[in-house]
């Protein structure tokens, strides 16, 4: 399981979608990116729970949805967005 560090967060300003991390940087992400990110707000998640949530968004398989599900927490993990929590 994991959740989504409480220093970043994405918002929307001016029609673009910025990622701020604690440091106060900012990056801009894609409406995809950020939608995603609102996904895994809720709580904790898995890949199984996102991948839910992202195929009936993105009317993917299971198969696909799952597989790009491990892909972002897999991304957010490398960038340090999220933390694992212990089971």
């Amino acid at each position: 399981m994991f959740r989504l560090r409480k220093d970043c967060s994405v918002m929307t300003l001016r029609g673009k979608h910025l990622l701020i991390r604690g440091t106060g940087k900012a990056l801009e992400v894609n409406g995809s990116f950020a939608r995603i990110w609102d996904m895994a707000s809720g709580g904790p998640f898995d890949a199984a729970l996102l991948a839910a949530k992202m195929q009936e968004e993105y009317e993917l398989s299971g198969e696909e949805a799952l597989a790009e599900a491990g892909k972002m927490i897999r991304l957010w993990s490398d960038y340090g967005l999220v933390e694992a929590i212990p089971e």
